[in-house]
């Protein structure tokens, strides 16, 4: 699993045209303590790795998906489906997030009652 997170986060890095060096700089590490995260020498503690996600402009979620899909469905298909929803919410305003709540509490409480029925 360090080496998912390894790779994600020098993948992101690369995607955003920094060098290891460039981004241990915004990271504020020397390059000796930040390259071994690249390299899954070293573990990222919760705080450090939410200051990675911070940089990189995405929520901890998403690297969290990237290691552990299978913690959010029983195959990649419905996984990657809840990741789309995930991301469609994310972007949306309060007043719709609030909404779409309502909404599918609804939906929860017919799918329970049709349950028991």
């Amino acid at each position: 699993m360090e080496e998912k997170l390894a790779a994600s986060i020098r993948e992101r890095r690369e995607a955003d045209g920094l060098t290891r060096a460039e981004f241990a700089s915004l990271v504020g590490l020397s390059m000796p303590v930040y390259g071994p995260y690249e390299r899954a020498f070293s573990s990222l503690t919760v705080p450090r790795l939410i200051h990675l996600c911070e940089l990189f402009g995405i929520q901890p979620l998403e690297l969290i998906f990237d290691l552990a899909p299978h913690l959010y469905a029983e195959t990649q298909e419905e996984a990657d489906e809840r990741r789309r929803l995930i991301g469609l919410i994310q972007d949306l305003p309060h007043s719709k997030v609030h909404h779409l709540v309502g909404l599918l509490e609804q939906v929860q409480l017919q799918d329970k009652a049709a349950q028991t029925a």
